[in-house]
């Protein structure tokens, strides 16, 4: 009967030790480790997404264009494939770093299974915990994190999308109102979208229009900002525009209207089209604008000099729309002054009938004549 009375003794000491000691410090002891878990797998999750972050942050270091058209040297729009990309690659990389991070405690516990076993013991514990840390609320974690970097880059593609499409319609809108539209130089092929030469490379660039490549410029291989919008059209493409409405919209007719294209304030440019330059180039070579190699004019060498410094200074285009839109053009170089702002000197203008005269000789044969006359009796 004593003993039966001390077995009971012993047993509800042990619950009570149970209950009242080890049940509360095992009740601490858990919610700690899962704070500490937490903890840690937060530690390490941001550890590993930052680190695949910054390894990505400019994604065009490992974006690879499949598109084999494009010129080398031109990049894709952000928004365009390098945008996804730079989630898909940040996220699969910050997995890696994770796991890694799972593999070095592994070889922390490997490298000391010498230990002894009350010392093994406490590794095998925190090798446990650990790897629950990592693989489940590190992973948590981690998929919180890829959630947001792809919703913070989603959402601004989204509002990109919006407005590119808008800004297409309305480029689109206006060239179909206005009747925009380009004639090659040459065989006169008239096309909405022509092919565009690079001014500083000669590079030929297609599809000239918002895209992938670009939304209001597009990136030349050789660093040249091309416009690829109307919106971003310069002043001299909306004359060709106002012209065509003149002459009716939708007229693919070359115009015979003789346009003479002044180059104002020549002054400032006389070591390239002033008259002396101009002179001294037909002396030299009298043939050198010639299409035919005949000895050409006084007239023709001016014009071949104006058409070469447009050239120069990257007026390609102006030269191409002139010569798509009218059968006659000449260029002149053209100074009021005559020389740069200075106190006290004279004007001397040169240049400035020359167009007056080209023009009146398709207008008005008999009033050309007199002013020739008069010009050449006059001192």
């Amino acid at each position: 009967m004593e003993e039966l009375i001390g077995i009971l003794i012993v047993i509800g000491l042990v619950y009570l030790l149970i209950r009242y000691v080890i049940a509360p410090i095992a009740g601490i002891l858990g919610i700690a480790s899962l704070i500490i878990g937490v903890g840690y797998a937060l530690v390490i999750s941001i550890y590993s997404f930052g680190k695949s972050l910054i390894k990505h942050i400019n994604p065009y270091t490992t974006f690879v264009d499949k598109n084999k058209d494009i010129p080398s040297g031109i990049r894709r729009s952000y928004f365009f494939g390098p945008g996804f990309h730079q989630i898909r690659v940040t996220v699969r990389d910050a997995f890696i770093t994770l796991r890694e991070q799972s593999a070095k405690i592994t070889k922390f516990r490997r490298r000391n299974w010498y230990r002894p076993w009350y010392v093994k013991m406490w590794i095998w514990v925190f090798y446990f915990a650990a790897f629950i840390s990592i693989y489940i609320f590190g992973f948590a974690w981690m998929a919180l994190f890829s959630t947001a970097l792809a919703g913070v880059i989603s959402g601004g593609m989204f509002l990109f999308y919006i407005m590119f499409t808008l800004l297409w319609t309305a480029d689109r809108i206006i060239l179909a109102v206005k009747s925009i539209q380009s004639r090659c130089a040459n065989c006169k092929r008239i096309s909405v979208v022509p092919v565009f030469i690079c001014p500083d490379c000669g590079t030929e660039h297609k599809k000239l229009t918002p895209g992938p490549y670009g939304v209001f410029h597009i990136k030349c291989g050789c660093g040249a900002r091309l416009p690829t919008t109307f919106i971003n059209d310069d002043t001299f493409s909306g004359f060709i525009s106002e012209f065509k409405g003149l002459k009716g919209k939708h007229s693919v007719k070359i115009s015979d209207i003789p346009a003479a294209v002044i180059i104002s304030k020549a002054d400032l440019c006389i070591r390239e089209i002033g008259l002396s330059v101009i002179n001294n180039r037909y002396k030299s070579n009298p043939s050198e604008f010639s299409e035919t190699g005949a000895q050409g004019s006084l007239d023709l060498t001016r014009n071949g000099v104006c058409r070469e410094f447009l050239t120069n200074h990257k007026y390609n285009n102006v030269l191409n729309l002139l010569n798509g839109e009218f059968s006659r053009v000449q260029y002149f170089p053209v100074s009021a002054m005559g020389h740069t702002a200075a106190s006290g000197q004279p004007y001397q203008p040169w240049g400035v009938l020359e167009p007056v005269m080209w023009l009146l000789g398709y207008t008005d044969a008999s009033f050309n004549e007199l002013i020739t006359h008069l010009r050449e009796v006059m001192p």
